[in-house]
């Protein structure tokens, strides 16, 4: 029975918190079960970033140059590297603060609002922090 009500259990802030008078009203609060799965899919996300990040940063210019390769290639070889290896600590970034918000028991809410982030955007974005309006803001 105790187990029933904790997967029952929902974040519930204070409804004083949310300052967005747009929010919608049958977006109902993140269910513990709901806030346990998304968490479960940021540690896989979190995983395969981390596996990546340590592979890129051991594939070494000088390892996969080839005697074919020019100093052009070599180098646009290595921006790209550079690139996705700072796009993927970027959303590594977000991810680990996606747990802090989990720790924190504000995760589904806006970091600038307290507004609720539609399921929807959490389904795509289990590391989204800002509520649709909020994010088309900041772009």
């Amino acid at each position: 029975m105790e187990a029933a009500a904790d997967s029952a259990m929902v974040l519930e802030l204070d409804a004083s918190a949310g300052r967005n008078g747009a929010e919608s009203s049958k977006e109902t609060p993140l269910a513990r079960a709901e806030i346990e799965a998304f968490q479960r899919q940021l540690e896989h996300l979190r995983s395969w970033l981390r596996e990546s990040i340590a592979k890129l940063e051991a594939d070494s210019p000088a390892t996969s140059r080839s005697i074919l390769m020019d100093d052009a290639d070599a180098e646009w070889q290595s921006n790209i590297r550079q690139r996705a290896l700072a796009e993927k600590r970027l959303l590594l970034n977000e991810v680990n603060l996606a747990f802090e918000r989990i720790r924190q028991n504000t995760y589904g809410r806006c970091v600038n609002d307290n507004a609720r982030i539609p399921r929807t955007l959490l389904e795509e974005m289990p590391w989204a922090r800002f509520c649709e309006s909020c994010a088309m803001r900041h772009g």
